[in-house]
């Protein structure tokens, strides 16, 4: 069973919305979704990975205001669950849930082969679903801090080499000079 847009609105609509905290009935622009418990819903039953794709793509497209709580989704997924069936469904499930979950801080990294390899890290990542996987969550996001961690301290010694190569090409371009001014000084003493 495919999951489309379109499910996902007529769910949404007669589900989980609020008004503001009350079931009155509402308008448009007031919808208010709980947004994580729909991924955690989605996330813990046997929902095809391309069906829960589909819920993050609405909410942007619709409600880009509201927020899904992805810190307290990946503590919860990363937990033994009855819910879940095992195999590669479930890995190729929560490998996604996880990219979803990190994907800003990921993204924010600014040298590419850092961010490689932490998508490397979640790509391959052993989840299993009858066991505690805190242990590779907490290492992804290990690995993720130290490279949030370590980008100033890069960008302050980028900057200092920048300046030691400047005063390099400097005292060259000083050494050239006075060279240039005495081989002119020993022309002119030849000259006359």
């Amino acid at each position: 069973m495919c999951i489309t847009s379109y499910s996902i609105r007529i769910v949404l609509l007669s589900r989980y919305v609020t008004n503001y905290g009350t079931m009155a009935p509402m308008s448009y622009p007031g919808y208010v979704f709980n947004w994580t418990m729909m991924v955690e819903t989605m996330g813990r039953c046997d929902t095809p990975k391309e069906s829960i794709e589909n819920l993050p793509f609405v909410k942007q497209m619709h409600f880009p205001d509201q927020t899904i709580d992805w810190e307290y989704l990946l503590d919860k997924f990363v937990q033994p669950s009855q819910f879940y069936l095992g195999g590669p469904p479930n890995q190729k499930r929560l490998r996604f849930l996880v990219i979803c979950g990190m994907s800003e801080r990921v993204e924010a990294i600014a040298f590419k082969v850092w961010r490689d390899h932490i998508k490397d890290m979640i790509h391959t990542a052993n989840f299993l679903y009858n066991i505690d996987n805190s242990n590779i969550l907490d290492r992804i996001r290990e690995k993720l801090t130290h490279f949030e961690e370590e980008l100033p301290k890069l960008k302050e010694i980028t900057t200092i080499l920048e300046l030691a190569f400047w005063k390099l090409r400097m005292n060259e371009n000083i050494l050239q000079g006075e060279a240039t001014r005495n081989s002119l000084l020993i022309a002119r003493r030849n000259q006359d």
